[in-house]
């Protein structure tokens, strides 16, 4: 029998189970009822996510293009961000739980593209790396900041709310100031995301983002200070 964790239910509501353990899924759900609720309201919160993304936005072709060229293996299961179904169902538990009740309490839509919002955003504007930020039950600290190839500031950042770990790498756009998301990934708790460089990450898809954003070296604590104290505009 194998283990129904929210990954593998929604790898089942998405149709990416083999036949097999489509099956033990389907005959666990119809003797399940807790089981039942789970999946319900994963499902509700893919919806939430859908909906809250403009239609027509081209975040599909930029992630896509972000992944190609280090991590062949990932594809785009969700037409709104790169997911494997262990991301989906960690972006689903934090929208649905008590911190963060809706997608649009941490994230939004701009005409760049989906950027980080609320107290996530305060965050990357205004900690040091290292140093948490907390919001509520929300704990969030800055792993790193670095300048992309593009010339862009960029930071990595961890959010935990309990057990509930995530990672997200977010680069700022001069012109309107939104902090840009160019990847997402849920971790275990057990892993703080706390190195410090940015060529040694412990994620897959944070991995292919920093290589692909041109993370060569981070920022020292004075760059770091100074880009804060300027608000992260250029010099």
């Amino acid at each position: 029998m194998i283990e129904i964790d929210e990954q593998t239910l929604m790898a089942f509501a998405d149709g990416e189970l083999d036949a097999a353990a489509a099956a033990e899924v389907r005959h666990a759900l119809e003797h399940d009822a807790a089981l039942q609720a789970r999946l319900e309201k994963l499902n509700e919160a893919d919806g939430q996510l859908r909906a809250a993304i403009a239609p027509g936005s081209d975040i599909p072709s930029r992630f896509a293009q972000l992944l190609k060229p280090a991590a062949p293996a990932f594809k785009l299961r969700h037409a709104w961000i790169p997911a494997s179904a262990a991301l989906a169902a960690a972006l689903a538990i934090w929208v649905t739980s008590a911190v963060l009740t809706t997608p649009t309490a941490w994230i939004q839509q701009t005409d760049q593209g989906l950027a980080i919002a609320g107290p996530l955003a305060d965050a990357a504007a205004k900690t040091p790396s290292g140093t948490t930020f907390e919001a509520g039950k929300l704990r969030i600290q800055p792993v790193v900041s670095f300048t992309a190839d593009s010339g862009r500031p960029c930071r990595d950042l961890s959010l935990r709310d309990g057990e509930r770990t995530a990672r997200v790498i977010a680069c700022r756009e001069a012109q309107s100031g939104h902090w840009i998301v160019e990847a997402m990934a849920s971790v275990p708790a057990s892993d703080p995301g706390a190195y410090r460089t940015a060529g040694a990450p412990r994620n897959a898809i944070i991995g292919a983002a920093l290589t692909s954003l041109g993370a060569v070296a981070p920022m020292d604590a004075r760059q770091e200070t100074d880009a804060i104290a300027r608000n992260w505009a250029a010099k």
